[in-house]
């Protein structure tokens, strides 16, 4: 399983790596176990977040001289918007802007290694989102990490 507080300084490292990408910047990050954690964590915070769910991990008992787990990880790009709000217009143009942030950070998921003992898997799920987290619109990337022991 991936320790925890490391898998905190990856999220912050993507941040730092998007924000030198992208001319969007990303305004800060969230970790959270569930959806209603994340909830009250974010509230009514400005601007776009980094979010992500404590891994889940999945270790293959069968092969266990292959030292390795899966950990599926819910990577999510949003911004607090009150429904209603934008024009169809505003909507759409709002939703590019973060897909543009979502591009680059999967562009610096595909060029980077974790670190020696982490890689991501071959497949990522992008997912539009809208009015998660009490409000919140954006998109979801699911993907795969592989730590090693």
């Amino acid at each position: 399983m991936i320790d925890i507080t490391r898998f905190r300084e990856l999220i912050l490292e993507l941040q730092t790596k998007v924000n030198q990408e992208s001319e969007e910047k990303i305004n800060g990050c969230f970790l959270a176990v569930k959806e209603e954690h994340m909830v009250k964590k974010l509230k009514d915070k400005p601007g776009v977040l980094l979010c992500a769910n404590y891994p889940d991990a999945e270790y293959d008992i069968e092969n266990s001289d292959n030292r390795k787990e899966d950990n599926q990880v819910i990577f999510f790009i949003c911004e607090k918007v009150s429904p209603g709000s934008e024009t169809d217009e505003e909507e759409l143009l709002h939703y590019a802007k973060l897909q543009r942030i979502m591009e680059a950070l999967k562009r610096v998921l595909r060029q980077n290694e974790f670190c020696d003992r982490f890689s991501s898997g071959d497949k990522m799920r992008t997912e539009w989102e809208y009015s998660i987290f009490g409000g919140f619109n954006g998109l979801s990337l699911g993907l795969t990490i592989t730590n090693y022991d």
